[in-house]
């Protein structure tokens, strides 16, 4: 695994876990923490996925 890939992976749960804190600060049920984290991680994916397609 490259440098890049963890660092991709990484970047995917930061996101996730930025999406949970950001839930729970703006005063969110648990429902909607996890659904912005899943969001939030998507995104993440999606930008991995564009950037492996670019390789």
């Amino acid at each position: 695994m490259a440098v890049e890939d963890v660092a991709l992976a990484l970047n995917v749960v930061l996101l996730f876990a930025w999406g949970l804190l950001a839930a729970c600060v703006g005063g969110r049920a648990w429902g909607s923490f996890l659904k912005i984290g899943t969001a939030d991680a998507l995104l993440g994916l999606a930008v991995v996925m564009a950037n492996a397609l670019i390789k």
